[in-house]
């Protein structure tokens, strides 16, 4: 049960990293970001994909306007 400890903690911190503004939650271009490595994540790619993809995706929010 304890082995689980650390991978809990670690996609909370994610979580409230990506979503959390102060003490109100926000959706903006870092959830595109997560989203898209979520996605690809689950398709089993290479790390260095994985990245440059959630990048992407997040610079593509931005440039759409997402704050």
């Amino acid at each position: 049960m304890i082995s689980l400890l650390a991978p809990a903690v670690l996609a909370a911190l994610i979580v409230v990293g990506t979503f959390a503004d102060g003490r109100d939650l926000t959706l903006d271009a870092r959830a595109a970001g997560l989203a898209a490595g979520a996605t690809v994540i689950a398709l089993r790619a290479p790390l260095v994909v994985i990245v440059l993809v959630a990048a992407g995706s997040a610079a593509a929010a931005r440039a759409l306007g997402a704050a």
